[in-house]
């Protein structure tokens, strides 16, 4: 029989109590080179050490280290997906102290594999051992979620959070399940305690952020989202962010922000989609091709990127774009559908409408003429047009870079009808093109305003100048079916003051969001005048696209 030479290591009282080691640890002789060369002391020979020394001395002290460490290894086993190694350090353990860490260790083995109802099992044992062990308690919960058992999970986590106050994580996993299921003012309440009792718990920010989203509070989303960017820089919070910001129009930070992810992953299709839509939805068309071209490259069969790959193809390539659109199924295949239909309708109304049209410019003649030699195969050259009228004060920092040739990437306040009358004769002059509307009027308002809330003013007198100039109607519900929804992804806030349009009885024509909505309702009720020569003029042109 071979004699294990066993050498005690003294060690400083306090790393010992740090590190759970006995502050004399036994070590084999043949392993001791290995600690002095390194400065951790490695897992199997610590356990080498115990168990020498426990087959010496049968004693209790050395016997709760050995059995620590045993599960310490099955944790590394477990991790390294080696289970069956893993339950015969488990039984070891047990063979030598038994109690409620066995059942419990055996549980998280058996969830692992994924028996779930035995790991449950396995689990309840060791909490009937150890009725105040949260860890148990946790484990519980989260067999049970995964079970699909959400009352009784969260029962669960809250038995581990009132075991031990400073146990955070079911109170995270809570609020989660909360969010889930829809409960998502629980799910803020739990959030937003966590945060009370550690500020810097990075993930309940995280979650707290995309319920926000949830409940449409974009705005306070941001801002929470902005702190947990502050505490830990994660690409998760980064997306959540650009959408907030988005939602809230400011979509010159949230480009930024994606373009970063993007350049940091550049591989993954849906930053790469999601890039490309903002690109897109500000004008920045060749941006948005490149990004969205990548995407359906990497992932053709994902229905979301040829979608959108079909969408901006619209403005470059149609026939293509046809193909793409034309295949598509489910829900997206009727937004195509509705793309598509727009178009066919704008070419029959170029042949059948050009009388209407015409009668509408005829109100604008003098400012019409004006744009004449602003027009460059289709684009309005809005750089070279702001050298000929007087900014007003709020426009003068964008009105400088327009003027030098630049675009003014960053954003703004402006919320002005200001120059809503040029953009409208804008569109009087581009005529029938839905893409090339599209592109003028997105640039203009982006160039001029620089904000998401500008944006979806501009693009809804777009819709209701293609609703009448297309059809020589207006149904206020159809227009709001399809306005509404695309307005959402511009500015929250507007689309909602749109659908409520009825329920406004006052405009400050100054505002732009005012100014447009109210040409809404002028159309729909009929009951709205607007002292300003421009509204009018807008509103006396508009009608004459209507069929009588």
């Amino acid at each position: 029989m071979k004699i294990k030479a066993i050498v005690y290591l003294p060690l400083n009282p306090q790393k010992a109590k740090e590190h759970n080691l006995p502050v004399k640890l036994p070590i084999l002789l043949e392993d001791f080179p290995t600690v002095v060369d390194e400065d951790k002391i490695p897992l199997d020979v610590i356990l080498r050490g115990l168990e020498a020394q426990y087959e010496v001395s049968k004693d209790d002290y050395y016997a709760s280290y050995l059995v620590y460490f045993y599960y310490e290894k099955f944790k590394e086993l477990v991790n390294k997906e080696e289970y069956e190694k893993a339950l015969e350090v488990l039984e070891k353990a047990r063979r030598i102290i038994y109690d409620y860490r066995y059942h419990f260790y055996k549980g998280i083995l058996l969830k692992k594999i994924g028996k779930l109802g035995e790991a449950e099992v396995e689990l309840r044992i060791s909490l009937s051992q150890n009725e105040n062990f949260p860890l148990g308690f946790y484990e519980l919960g989260e067999i049970l979620a995964n079970k699909g058992e959400i009352e009784e999970a969260i029962e669960s986590y809250h038995k581990a959070y009132e075991s031990d106050k400073n146990f955070l994580l079911p109170l995270l996993r809570m609020g989660e399940l909360y969010r889930e299921t829809g409960d998502l003012i629980s799910a803020v309440n739990i959030f937003e305690s966590i945060l009370k009792k550690d500020e810097e718990f990075v993930e309940a920010y995280y979650q707290l952020g995309l319920t926000l989203n949830e409940l449409q509070k974009f705005d306070k989303a941001a801002e929470i989202l902005e702190k947990a960017l502050k505490k830990q820089d994660r690409d998760d919070t980064k997306l959540a962010l650009a959408y907030s910001l988005v939602k809230v129009g400011k979509f010159f930070r949230a480009l930024k922000i994606l373009d970063e992810l993007r350049k940091k992953k550049g591989d993954d299709p849906i930053i790469l989609t999601e890039y490309g839509i903002l690109a897109r939805d500000i004008g920045l068309y060749e941006d948005a091709l490149e990004s969205l071209e990548r995407a359906f490259n990497i992932s053709r069969e994902d229905e979301i990127v040829r979608y959108n790959y079909g969408r901006i193809l619209l403005h470059f390539d149609r026939k293509k774009a046809f193909e793409i659109l034309s295949s598509l199924t489910g829900d997206l295949a009727v937004k195509a559908n509705d793309l598509l239909n727009l178009i066919e309708l704008a070419e029959n109304a170029s042949v059948e409408r050009g009388s209407a049209l015409r009668k509408a410019q005829e109100i604008f003649k003098d400012d019409l003429e004006l744009l004449d030699e602003f027009i460059d195969d289709g684009i309005f050259l809005i750089n070279e047009f702001l050298h000929l009228i007087e900014e007003e004060e709020l426009f003068q920092e964008r009105f400088k870079f327009l003027r030098e040739g630049e675009i003014p990437f960053f954003e703004s306040d402006i919320n002005s009808s200001d120059y809503l009358d040029i953009l409208y004769s804008m569109m009087l002059k581009v005529g029938f093109d839905p893409m090339a509307l599209e592109e003028n009027v997105t640039r203009f308002a982006v160039s001029v305003y620089g904000n998401g809330l500008m944006l979806a003013a501009a693009r809804t007198l777009l819709r209701l100048y293609q609703t009448l100039l297309y059809t020589g109607e207006f149904d206020v519900e159809r227009f709001l079916e399809s306005v509404v929804p695309e307005m959402q992804d511009l500015h929250w806030k507007f689309a909602l003051s749109l659908s409520r349009y009825h329920e406004k009885e006052t405009f400050d024509p100054s505002r732009g969001d005012d100014f447009v909505i109210s040409i809404v309702r002028k159309f729909a009720v009929g009951d709205v005048n607007i002292e300003r020569d421009d509204w009018r003029k807008i509103v006396r042109s508009l009608k004459e696209l209507e069929v009588r």
